[in-house]
């Protein structure tokens, strides 16, 4: 019997990955090519170009940084835009705008781009909707020097049908291992959770020798040597070229503490003209506060890519563990329970989206904060349990507090607080009890306070100019501004690893899977039965309800003055601190309805209706309905309302089959599991680039024609011009335009894109965060800059002002000498 209910499990998995592999992978194939639209290739006789000199065999060669190709009249109603194209050397950005009969203007939100890192790429893109396109202009690098061809151009294409045996293999192995682990918790779940904390250190020890880590640090081989196989080794998954936040900004910033000739400065002077304060930047630095971000210890014992490996996995673990205590508390230590909470905060979409942000360390540290005090009061009778718990809340506080990210810090703020009221106050008489936890207290508070008075003064300048800034400068919130058809828009978030967002982007769309529509309809039903927690409950479900209300209300300013509540955008609170609260009490909830009686089939069907016309209204009356399409919409909804019927008559072991295995799968796909650092070190052009800092170390250096190389420089300890600045570098800015003439473009945190000119210098803003410095030549000095890394030659400024000292033909990269 055993036997024959295995080969039974295996063959429904077997089934189930094949429907995935066949309907989710290959949708388009069996459920658009049916639609009413005209399939239409494009021939090149149409094409106007600009900055692009024509070859023979239809190539193309880009003679500028930013050559296109447009189509103009089309008038054809559009699904679909299908682009091949094939490129002599990959790198670079491609980027399609379009025009509708509505509007005629192209624009940045009328536009998709993306990374080139194939010789031979085939962009789709998939329209927000169902269009008239009037023209089409294609971007077909940023690049000069690029020779290139346009394959295929395709309005409304067919989709093929893809079947590939080895991602059906990846599919099954991973749901069989999911499936597994499950199994293998729920039997020796009583000695998994005896020995947790040990089972956690060593699963985190085997990661850290391994120097595994979840970065898309894979993304720079794409333009450092795109014809060649990554460096970084990537065992599983992709990078994720949208985390720009991460391999872009954080990474760089973090590599750049290990290779600065100051070790792990608070001023890393090879970030803007007079140093980067690296503590506003959430790096590793020899600070007073070093105590208390155990994150970073792994870059000062072990260098970066031991560093790097042990940023990202004593987050995972420190997270997990402490949410598994906060679920143990909320749920009355239902295990099962727990286990379902964890996985619903860990494994959730915005968790994974955002992981390498400070958003992720001020969840880690809240919960370390409530945890913390749950245990001090908990240990009445254990006098070093009391001071070590003591001291970890007043570390956690600490970490809290440093994050420097007010969006997350002050609705999580009040959470912590209520948090505390209801563990603390009751407990008032098991505060300090003696002469040794006094001293304690003290040392706590004189550390906390010297933590935070050195910060302040080590970052006061910085943080004047930061708030003085156009962008993000000092935004005023006061609600009332948040859609609240985006409320649901977790339903989504299952599909999201597999298939790019088309209306934002993939992390903006991210949040926790929440059940607040059956949560608020069911809560006082649920809330009489029970007295463990009731109370510390109601006021988070209070507080559940002014987040909301935060969404859809318009408050005087002096609400948002005195709460705080005018640093939190609604966009922020809705995907990131709203859906935790809804967790917590979810938790509460669940725990309750499998401890008593279950709602009444009557209440859990009219519940069931409401949630589900909540949904439609959201799913499909928004962009949602047309990224998943009519099949996927009907059984995400579906699925949902599943979730939300087992939740409310009690069937926990069936929430959490139908919750953990696609949460998991889900959020775990997300990253991409990675080896080392090589995608940045191993490179001939880093090698260079370090051999000749090592002849000058303190030379600057500048990045042209790039968005992305100012930040390589950094990581590889080079003194970078134009690397992305935290808050702006006013007194540089200045100094090149001594009128003040485009200080709104530059006085802003930003990426910075440098163009060398015989032109005046100038600026262009490109982007909320993004701007371009048309630089003269003769600027070059003013700058003190001493070497040009370019993307494309500079041949034209040759002998007279630039000198090449190295050429790289992979990668179209060359190094230049300022004359």
């Amino acid at each position: 019997m055993f036997k024959k209910r295995k080969s039974i499990l295996l063959i429904l998995l077997l089934l189930v990955s094949i429907i995935a592999e066949l309907f989710v992978f290959n949708y388009k194939f069996f459920f658009m090519n049916n639609s009413n639209f005209i399939t239409q290739d494009i021939e090149s006789n149409k094409f106007i170009v600009k900055d692009l000199e024509s070859l023979p065999n239809s190539n193309y060669l880009s003679i500028t940084n930013d050559p296109w190709v447009e189509i103009k009249n089309l008038n054809i109603d559009s699904r679909a835009i299908a682009v091949k194209m094939e490129y002599l050397k990959s790198g670079g950005l491609f980027q399609v705008f379009y025009t509708t009969s509505e509007d005629l203007q192209y624009s940045e939100e009328k536009s998709f781009i993306f990374n080139i890192s194939k010789n031979q790429e085939e962009f789709k893109i998939k329209l927000k909707q169902h269009l008239n396109i009037n023209s089409l202009r294609i971007d077909v690098t940023n690049r000069p020097g690029e020779t290139l061809s346009i394959s295929k151009l395709t309005i409304n294409p067919l989709y093929s049908f893809d079947f590939k045996v080895t991602r059906l293999l990846k599919i099954f192995l991973g749901i069989l291992f999911i499936v597994l682990i499950t199994l293998f918790v729920n039997r020796y779940k009583e000695f998994i959770f005896k020995y947790r904390y040990l089972i956690a250190l060593l699963l985190f020890v085997i990661l850290v020798l391994g120097k595994i880590h979840g970065s898309s640090i894979g993304m720079w081989d794409s333009y450092l040597e795109p014809n060649k196989a990554q460096n970084s080794i990537v065992i599983e998954g992709k990078p994720r070229a949208i985390r720009s936040d991460e391999w872009l900004v954080q990474t760089p910033w973090l590599l750049a503490q290990t290779q600065s000739k100051d070790n792990f400065p608070i001023i890393n002077d090879n970030i803007r003209s007079d140093g980067q304060n690296m503590l506003l930047s959430n790096t590793p630095t020899i600070s007073i506060d070093l105590l208390a971000k155990p994150q970073y210890w792994g870059f000062l014992l072990f260098g970066k890519d031991y560093g790097l490996s042990w940023f990202w996995n004593i987050r995972f673990f420190l997270l997990l563990l402490l949410s598994f205590e906060m679920a143990l508390f909320l749920s009355n230590r239902n295990l099962l329970i727990s286990i379902i909470g964890v996985v619903l905060i860990v494994f959730s979409p915005v968790i994974q989206w955002w992981y390498s942000t400070s958003f992720v360390d001020t969840i880690i540290y809240s919960q370390g904060i409530i945890v913390s005090a749950l245990y001090y009061i908990k240990n009445y009778n254990n006098q070093p349990a009391r001071i070590l718990f003591m001291s970890l809340m007043f570390l956690s506080m600490i970490g809290f507090v440093m994050g420097i990210y007010p969006p997350v810090q002050v609705p999580l703020g009040y959470l912590v607080l209520i948090f505390l009221g209801f563990i603390l106050l009751p407990n008032y008489k098991k505060l300090i009890t003696n002469k040794l936890e006094w001293i304690m207290f003290f040392v706590c508070i004189f550390y906390f306070c010297a933590c935070i008075f050195l910060f302040i003064y080590q970052s006061y300048d910085s943080i004047k100019i930061m708030l003085s800034t156009v962008y993000p400068g000092q935004r005023i919130t006061t609600g009332g501004e948040y859609n609240p058809k985006y409320l649901s828009l977790f339903l989504i978030d299952w599909l999201v690893p597999f298939k790019d967002v088309n209306f934002w982007n993939n992390s903006e769309v991210s949040n926790f899977i929440i059940f607040s529509p059956a949560i608020i309809l069911s809560f006082f039903l649920v809330y009489k039965k029970e007295k463990y927690n009731r109370y510390l409950m109601l006021t988070l479900f209070i507080y559940l309800i002014f987040q909301i209300s935060w969404f859809v209300i318009k408050y005087p300013i002096f609400v948002g003055k005195y709460t705080l509540f005018s640093f939190v955008p609604e966009k922020r609170l809705a995907t990131m601190i709203s859906g935790l609260t809804s967790l917590y009490l979810f938790i509460w909830l669940a725990s309750i309805l499998t401890k008593y009686k279950a709602l009444s089939r009557y209440n859990t069907f009219l519940i069931c209706i409401i949630v589900a016309f909540i949904s439609y209204i959201s799913l499909f009356k928004s962009e949602m309905y047309t990224y998943l399409g009519n099949t996927f919409s009907w059984v995400t909804l579906l699925y949902y309302l599943l979730l939300n019927y087992l939740l409310l008559r009690g069937k926990k072991k069936f929430l959490a089959i139908f919750v953990i295995i696609p949460v998991i799968i889900s959020g775990a796909a997300v990253n991409p599991i990675a080896r080392g650092t090589d995608s940045i070190y191993r490179h001939d052009i880093s090698k260079e680039i370090i051999r000749i800092k090592e002849l000058n170390p303190s030379a600057k250096w500048a990045a042209m024609n790039s968005l992305v190389n100012g930040q390589y420089l950094i990581s590889l300890g080079v003194k970078s011009f134009n690397s992305v600045q935290y808050y702006p570098d006013i007194n540089m800015w200045e100094k090149l335009d001594e009128t003040k003439k485009f200080s709104d473009v530059y006085n802003r945190y930003a990426h910075i894109i440098v163009e060398l000119t015989q032109n005046s210098t100038s600026f262009e803003l490109k982007g909320g965060d993004v701007f371009k410095i048309y630089m003269n030549e003769n600027d070059l000095k003013k700058a003190d800059i001493r070497y040009v890394l370019s993307q494309g030659n500079l041949d034209a400024y040759e002998p007279n002002t630039l000198k090449k000292i190295y050429s790289s033909s992979n990668n179209n990269l060359f190094i230049y000498e300022v004359n």
